[in-house]
């Protein structure tokens, strides 16, 4: 019995729990997504959608997200996967002004 749970104790370590991510609907919009991750994994999203006079902003369980860019990959949204199923939010709004005469 020792030699059993001792086996899947170790079995467990190696092959690293791996938790789910919740795009919102929108996982289509980011390249590279998988639907989860193990916990301590370095995840980089790639945001290619980019509509031009509108602003963006991500969310990892509500906590603001920076991100970086890159003119061939689009935003470039990177974070380390906790150990629990996590929500990445985009939030977008036309920042164009009206045209006054």
């Amino acid at each position: 019995i020792v030699v059993v749970v001792v086996s899947m104790f170790f079995f467990k370590i190696c092959s690293g729990e791996k938790y789910k991510v919740d795009y919102c609907g929108q996982k289509y919009a980011y390249s590279n997504a998988k639907d989860s991750y193990k916990a301590g994994t370095e995840v980089k999203l790639y945001f290619e959608l980019i509509a031009t006079d509108t602003d963006y902003s991500f969310y990892l369980d509500d906590e603001r997200l920076n991100y970086d860019y890159d003119e061939k990959k689009g935003f470039i949204i990177s974070f380390v996967m906790p150990e629990h199923d996590v929500k990445l939010e985009c939030e977008s709004h036309n920042s164009m002004l009206p045209y006054n005469e």
